[in-house]
């Protein structure tokens, strides 16, 4: 076919070939966020110095400065600066540090904790604690609050202790506790009144040379959860009058000692699991 008119006509090229690979990019830079601590009496000046190792991420910090919160009981200050280097390995030792802020500083002392006088948590199968004897036999002696430690109203004794007793054949175990030889409290565990019991003795300081005591049984069976709770003094004693409420002069300016006694039956056991004494003097 003939074309008198084809100076127009443009046709496809074929394709080049492919270029050459660009150049590597440079290195982008290594940044480091970082925190320097002192302890001082009084805000310290801006620190100066000082360097970070990227190689081995290692922070030498500016003279009297620490890159962990030094052990003193100063006031904490710290510092903020940036580290960076072109690359990943390397040590900036130009680093810009801001202005020290106080972090945190130990607060006042607090109040001295109350000691335990007398503790004892050997629990069951422990000789000296277990009783299978009839008639009250001490398992807790020896243990005395010295004449004239107490005294100021508001002074107090807690007492707080919990036996355990068989009932495989239906016998009740007696539970004494005495304060300078005067009885303080008396109940039973075992049978109907359940195989256990917690006790809790507060000797208060009500007066001159005088004690009121208050006392709390927890009485409970084993499968359940407690049985009873009773606030009173138990069992017509001698010395604590019908209500718990009652006070007496137990002559504080001498040592009392703080006896525990169980009765048994001759073969069942009864068991002091806990005991603990401490003693509270009001501030």
């Amino acid at each position: 076919m003939g074309c008198n008119s084809c100076s127009n006509v443009t046709l496809p090229g074929v394709a080049g070939p492919v270029g050459a690979a660009g150049v590597a990019g440079s290195d982008g830079d290594s940044v480091v966020v970082l925190k320097i601590y002192i302890r001082a009496s009084s805000p310290p000046s801006t620190p100066s110095g000082g360097s970070y190792d990227f190689s081995t991420h290692t922070l030498t910090a500016p003279a009297s400065w620490s890159s962990s919160v030094p052990v003193d009981t100063n006031p904490c200050y710290v510092s903020n600066g940036t580290a960076s280097v072109n690359g990943t390995t390397g040590t900036d030792s130009s680093i810009t540090w801001s202005s020290p802020v106080l972090a945190f500083q130990n607060g006042a002392d607090g109040v001295d904790g109350v000691p335990v006088l007398f503790m004892d948590t050997t629990g069951p199968n422990t000789a000296s604690n277990n009783v299978t004897t009839s008639g009250y036999t001490p398992v807790r002696t020896g243990d005395t609050i010295a004449g004239g430690t107490i005294g100021t109203v508001g002074d107090f004794i807690k007492i707080k202790g919990e036996v355990i007793a068989d009932i495989v054949d239906g016998y009740t175990a007696g539970i004494r506790v005495k304060f300078g030889g005067s009885d303080m409290f008396e109940w039973f565990a075992g049978a109907s009144s359940g195989n256990g019991i917690r006790f809790e003795i507060d000797l208060v300081v009500s007066g001159t040379d005088e004690i009121t005591p208050h006392i709390k049984i927890d009485t409970y069976k084993s499968g359940y959860r407690i049985a009873q709770t009773m606030y009173d003094w138990v069992d017509g004693l001698s010395t604590v009058a019908t209500t718990y409420t009652t006070t007496f002069s137990p002559g504080l300016s001498s040592d009392k000692d703080i006896v525990v006694e169980i009765d048994s039956d001759g073969t069942n056991t009864a068991t002091l699991t806990y005991y603990e004494v401490t003693k509270y003097l009001k501030v």
